[in-house]
């Protein structure tokens, strides 16, 4: 169970979502009843895909950037500094991948990046009349469908429900509130429970998910700790531990990734200039250190649609410039 989680990175509270969720009704609903039969942190299939609970707390909002993105990705990879609004922003790497963010004309995201256990998603909701999701699906890489989730709420807002339909075994999943505690037990469709999750809120987020094994026993898979702007400032797992520190901005200005197989710590320092550009970036690692200078081409609203990167390196004894990845964007304006 220790892939439940590997970096993902929250900036709101799902409690105010949560907390006054009803029990679903389930056929032997109750989690000293889900404890019998669920299987311990290594063998529970919330591990194979996020928790609803999860893509509603880190995906339904803004596609803002968190520790958890991948190194290529651009920090401001989908901002706009003009004012301007856009139904759709694409970013591509060079010769990597390509991320899309759409927004409805209420300015609700329909479609974003989505990081889970060190794999990429797109993540794509359909939304009620109220605006609130009613359905999302999680596409990989290769285009596949990896999970499809039906959504119920509470005329409170609260989520009361929810019916997974991809997969060889559709499931169902019951929450249950115990103050600042949420916790999920997935029923397959017989009604025998089959895995338990819970999730601890505070004030400013989420700050742990754990596994619960068949004695009762959690597991913390996940923790998050936060800054006085509530930004995430750390994310610890078994697997490795990342920190953030932010500008008075809200850009990150230091980022530091150590990975416990093997030991080995990354610290990237980033310089941003009055306009909110990117323009220099530092990265050190237990063995090296190299400098990325970055220059823009822009749009007639001044928006930059190509970023080219320049690295500089240590090599025959001289400081040698050499040119790295181009990220280019598409911005559909409304």
């Amino acid at each position: 169970m220790r892939r439940l989680v590997k970096s993902i990175i929250v900036i709101m509270s799902l409690l105010p979502v949560i907390a006054g969720a009803e029990a679903a009704t389930q056929p032997a609903a109750d989690p000293a009843a889900a404890e019998a039969d669920a299987g311990g942190p290594g063998d529970s299939p919330i591990a194979s895909l996020p928790s609803p609970a999860a893509v509603l707390a880190f995906g339904d909002r803004p596609p803002f950037w968190t520790p958890d993105w991948p190194d290529e990705l651009p920090p401001d990879a989908f901002a706009l500094r003009g004012g301007a609004k856009a139904r759709a922003v694409a970013v591509s790497v060079e010769g990597l991948s390509e991320y899309v963010s759409r927004w409805s004309a209420s300015g609700k995201v329909i479609e974003r990046p989505f990081f889970w256990a060190e794999s990429g998603y797109s993540l794509a909701f359909e939304r009620a009349a109220s605006g609130r999701p009613s359905r999302y699906r999680l596409i990989d890489g290769e285009g596949a469908e990896s999970d499809s989730v039906s959504l119920s709420f509470s005329a409170e807002g609260a989520l009361s429900s929810c019916e997974r339909s991809s997969g060889d075994r559709p499931s169902r999943s019951g929450f249950y509130p115990f103050g600042s505690v949420v916790e999920e037990i997935r029923y397959v469709e017989d009604g025998i429970a089959e895995a338990r999750a819970s999730f601890d809120f505070a004030r400013e987020g989420l700050r742990s998910i754990a596994s619960v094994s068949a004695d009762g026993t959690a597991e913390t898979i996940a923790s998050y700790d936060y800054d006085a702007g509530g930004r995430i400032s750390a994310v610890s797992t078994a697997d490795s531990q990342r920190s953030a520190v932010y500008g008075e901005d809200g850009l990150p200005r230091a980022v530091r990734v150590a990975v416990a197989a093997s030991g080995k710590t990354v610290e990237r320092r980033l310089q941003w200039d009055e306009r909110g550009l990117l323009v220099r970036e530092f990265v050190f690692s237990d063995d090296a250190g190299v400098e990325i200078a970055y220059d823009y081409d822009f749009d007639r609203k001044g928006e930059w649609i190509a970023r080219r990167a320049t690295r500089y390196v240590e090599r025959f004894g001289v400081r040698i410039p050499e040119a790295g990845d181009i990220v280019r964007r598409r911005i559909d304006y409304r």
